[in-house]
């Protein structure tokens, strides 16, 4: 990967591509120009079959609607929650709230009330965005408890509810995004202590993700399976962020589940594909 030859006892910094300030906006429109109708995203069900198909031109498209509806409800800056497992709505979401210029804050979907009532006081979240349940955690009961506590939280919106997700989509106002603006808030814990959100910008979302990807040699035409957590930063930024910025197709798992990620390894491999990342 590197070629370098080692004459003092620190590893030097590598900057083999060049760094470009781009927003996540700047980066799908980009792809969706280049890329048109190549698959981006592919909804893996349960079982493993494919559901829903996004190319990266429905994906810009899908994603700006979604947008202009966030732009008529959330003020840009403004910090809005995510509360769910691996849907292709959280990535709409993540996508819309990058050009509708808002934070997302990310929640791990295993959160009871506790951590959850922490994580949108402390982010100062002013809306939820979640799903009814998951492995079992009722989810939306546990979030509208919640909310009832917390007066600031103005909005509560399934993801799976499309009509309430996109109302507003003819009235809102994509507005301006710089590359500095922050994107995200994602916790991070390791203590014994409450998680600390940290606060990420487009400019470094974009730039990380795509030299991971680049550097684990995935680019134009590759798939890859997509089973890591949304919430984290290994899953919506790397694998997302870094998927979509290389111009590969990304299938997205709703968790992982090793019999079904077996199965579709399986199956792409009898077409000739490889398993992690495979050619189309």
């Amino acid at each position: 990967m590197y070629q370098v030859k080692l004459t003092e006892s620190y590893f030097p910094a590598q900057s083999p591509e060049p760094i470009k300030a781009v927003t996540i906006g700047d980066m799908l429109r980009a792809q969706a120009d280049a890329l048109g109708d190549q698959p981006a995203l592919k909804e893996l069900t349960d079982d493993g079959e494919i559901g829903r198909v996004w190319s990266y031109r429905e994906l810009l498209n899908d994603s700006e609607k979604l947008g202009r509806a966030l732009a008529s409800r959330h003020a840009p800056g403004t910090r809005v929650a995510v509360y769910a497992n691996n849907l292709p709505e959280w990535i709409l979401l993540e996508l819309g709230g990058a050009f509708a210029g808002i934070i997302l804050v990310t929640v791990n979907p295993a959160y009871q009330k506790r951590e959850l009532k922490y994580v949108l006081e402390q982010s100062r979240a002013e809306a939820i965005y979640y799903i009814e349940e998951f492995r079992g955690n009722p989810m939306k009961e546990i979030a509208d408890a919640v909310c009832d506590e917390i007066p600031a939280i103005k909005q509560r919106i399934l993801l799976n509810d499309h009509d309430a997700m996109f109302d507003g989509a003819d009235r809102g106002v994509l507005p301006d995004v710089s590359p500095e603006d922050a994107a995200q808030i994602q916790y991070t814990s390791g203590t014994t202590g409450f998680p600390k959100g940290a606060l990420l910008h487009h400019h470094g979302l974009v730039q990380n993700s795509l030299n991971v990807m680049t550097r684990a040699g995935v680019g134009v035409g590759h798939s890859f399976i997509h089973n890591m957590p949304l919430f984290h930063t290994t899953g919506c930024a790397v694998l997302t962020l870094g998927g979509l910025s290389v111009g590969a197709t990304m299938l997205l798992a709703p968790m992982f589940d090793p019999a079904m990620i077996i199965r579709v390894i399986e199956s792409n491999a009898k077409r000739r594909n490889l398993y992690w990342v495979f050619q189309q």
